[in-house]
């Protein structure tokens, strides 16, 4: 999954629309593939760290815009409100092909 700045693009309202949709929707749906019988078991994760693989890296701020459709996908598929304080969400970046990695760590139990 490749994912963008969404503060420093520009183009057009519909083509913003398909890349969010696509983003959510895939993130939300490999998250459930991946997280289904965890989330059942343990309830809502503590730590989800969000990583953004890409050629090259963007500052700090950039990397949480640039995941923020990712992040409300993932929250969809853990069945999770991304606002809720409980859930600490990381971002990190790292060089290399386009990918997205999340790393999800539930509470001890």
């Amino acid at each position: 999954m490749r994912t963008v700045s969404e503060s420093n693009i520009r183009g057009h309202w519909g083509k913003h629309s398909k890349r969010h949709q696509s983003q959510r929707g895939g993130a939300m749906l490999l998250t459930r593939l991946a997280c289904v019988t965890e989330r059942r078991r343990r309830g809502p994760p503590e730590l989800v760290v969000m990583r953004r693989v890409a050629p090259r890296l963007l500052d700090e701020g950039n990397v949480a815009a640039s995941m923020k459709y990712v992040q409300d996908g993932v929250a969809d598929g853990l069945e999770i409100n991304d606002g809720d304080r409980a859930i600490r969400w990381r971002y990190e970046q790292r060089q290399g092909p386009y990918a997205v990695e999340v790393d999800i760590t539930w509470p001890a139990g």
